[in-house]
């Protein structure tokens, strides 16, 4: 397996961050009055529903095409351990860790956290692999 290299995660979470970031803008315009009334008092709700929103984009994405917006464009994708697609537990613990402050760039410093405690990797992918 071709592992991504840093550069490659790098340019999936700054991607993936700015898709993100366009689909909660776009949700706090057309639900504005909604999103008003919900934190008005200082409820906590409107984090929480951004930490679901965050969670709920990564593991659709994984679950559903193996990859994000992000990991799309930069040609890479997850796996578990053995080069095949992740099951549902995997990523939903996968998709779990990222909610951990630190998780987001720990990538950077050797296997991403998320992607230990998941058992997946990120594989960069070539022509004989790009349609699994």
């Amino acid at each position: 397996m071709n592992i991504a290299d840093k550069g490659d995660r790098l340019g999936n979470y700054l991607i993936d961050s700015f898709c993100f970031s366009l689909i909660i803008m776009t949700g706090a315009f057309v639900f504005d009055g909604w999103l008003g009334m919900i934190t008005e008092d200082g409820s906590p709700l409107l984090g929480i529903l951004f930490l679901v929103l965050y969670f709920l984009y990564h593991l659709l994405f994984e679950l559903l095409r193996g990859k994000t917006p992000g990991k799309y464009l930069t040609r890479t994708r997850v796996v578990n351990s053995v080069g095949e697609k992740p099951g549902l537990k995997q990523l939903i613990v996968r998709n779990l860790c990222r909610l951990v402050p630190f998780d987001n760039l720990s990538f950077l410093f050797g296997k991403g956290f998320h992607d230990g405690l998941s058992g997946t990797i990120v594989i960069k992918e070539n022509t004989s692999n790009a349609g699994k």
